[in-house]
Formats: C-alpha cells, structure tokens, sequence
C-alpha cells in the first residue's frame, strides 16, 4: 500500500466499527433509500446536500486536515497531469460520443446552463473530497489489501451515480 495512503489511515483517530457506521450512513444507506424509492427522486438534491454537511461536520469533528484528506500541494503538483489528462480524455469522449449513447441531444452552448455552472463543479469537488479524501483513507483503515480497498471505493461510487437518469450510460461513464 501507498505509504502515504497508510499514514493517512493510521492518523485516523476513529475506531473501525465507527468508521463503518459513517460510510454505511453518508455512502450507503442514503443512496439505497433513494434508489429503491423509500425517498422520493425529487429529494435526492437536498438529500445529498444534507449528506456532505454530515460529512464536513464528521470531517471537523474528528479533526481531518488537508494532508489527511490527501489534499496538499505536493499531490497536487505530482498528479496534476493525469488528473488533467483523464479529465480532458473523458469530456471529448462524453461530447464525441454522448448524444449517440444516450439518445439526448448536446446542448450547444452547454456553458451557459445553470446546472453545469453551479451545480456540476461543486458536486465534483465534494466528491473528490468525499471519495477520495475521506473513503480512500478510511477503506484503508478498514482493508489493508489495496486491490479490496480500490474494489470497495469504486462500487460506492458506482453506488451513488445509480440514483441519477440514465443509469445505464452514468454507470459505465
């Protein structure tokens, strides 16, 4: 395992049992309550908002710091290039491909539209936060076996794009 994934994993002053609790109720529960209808689809906004703020409180709480969450220049400056490099893969994958896979027409001018303007950078820097910064380090608590704990992270995240439209094309995405 990374040694600097497994120092992040021993800071972690929460118990194991504790920390299953936490991701059984901010990255399980919640989704499966959506996803089988016990909450209404229209809920899922607010819901999800409600789940990050249990997650910062949990965050604060427990005292994570930004080395903790894996959040330092220095992994910044290291991975900058794939990140910018995955992102700029997919997002002409997505517009090459999209409209023929999912059957919805490309916005032409999909800059101006408010869901992508406020809600779209928000949701994705609150999932890296949640996703990799806290479940990375606290699967790793749990899993000492990397492959388990990779395996582990991407089923939840999986997990929660099940509860959006067109799970068949989100999922694979």
């Amino acid at each position: 395992m990374n040694p600097e994934l497994s120092r992040s994993a021993e800071a972690i002053r929460t118990s194991k049992r504790e920390l299953v609790m936490q991701i059984l109720t901010v990255f399980v529960f919640p989704i499966l309550f959506i996803r089988f209808g016990f909450v209404p689809i229209e809920w899922r906004i607010p819901l999800l908002v409600g789940l990050v703020t249990l997650l910062v409180i949990i965050l604060f709480t427990e005292q994570w710091n930004r080395k903790m969450l894996g959040m330092s220049t220095v992994s910044f400056w290291k991975y900058w290039k794939q990140y910018a490099l995955f992102t700029i893969v997919g997002a002409a994958l997505i517009l090459v491909f999209g409209e023929s896979i999912s059957g919805i027409e490309e916005h032409a001018r999909w800059w101006e539209h408010r869901h992508f303007l406020y809600l779209f950078f928000i949701v994705s820097a609150f999932q890296e936060i949640a996703y990799r910064g806290y479940l990375i380090p606290a699967l790793a608590k749990l899993f000492k076996n990397t492959t388990t704990l990779v395996i582990a992270n991407v089923l939840l995240f999986v997990l929660l794009h099940s509860i959006f439209p067109n799970p068949a094309i989100n999922l694979p995405i």
